[in-house]
C-alpha cells in the first residue's frame, strides 16, 4: 500500500536544523575550537545525510563558526568571547533563538 499524499520536508528546513544542532553544539563547547569534523560522521550522529551537513557547515562557515576548504574536512573557529557573550553581533537571532527561559532577560 502506498500512501495517498506525502509532504517532502524542504532540503531548507532540514539544512537549518542541522545547522542548528551544529551551532549549539559549538557554542556549547561540545564540538570544541580546532576540531575538525566529518560531514559523514556529523550526519551519523544528527540521523540526516552528508548533504544537509555539507550546507549546514557552509552557512556556519559564513558566520564565522565553521573554517572549510574544498576537500578537507571543517574546522571550528575560534570563538572570540565577545561572540560566545553576545551571539546575536554577529549572526543576528538565529544564535540567541536557542536560549533556555532561565537566559532570556525579561522586561
Amino acid at each position: 500500500m502506498q500512501p495517498q499524499r506525502l509532504n517532502p520536508i524542504s532540503i531548507d528546513i532540514l539544512r537549518a536544523q542541522v545547522a542548528q544542532e551544529i551551532r549549539t553544539a559549538i557554542l556549547r563547547g561540545d564540538l570544541p575550537a580546532g576540531c575538525r569534523v566529518r560531514q559523514e560522521e556529523l550526519g551519523c550522529h544528527l540521523g540526516v545525510s552528508p548533504e544537509p551537513v555539507r550546507q549546514a557547515l557552509a552557512l556556519l562557515q559564513r558566520e564565522g563558526l565553521v573554517h572549510a576548504q574544498p576537500n578537507r574536512r571543517a574546522t571550528i573557529a575560534i570563538l572570540d568571547d565577545q561572540l560566545i557573550a553576545n551571539p546575536d553581533r554577529k549572526t543576528g537571532p538565529r544564535l540567541g533563538a536557542r536560549r533556555g527561559p532561565e537566559e532570556r532577560s525579561t522586561p
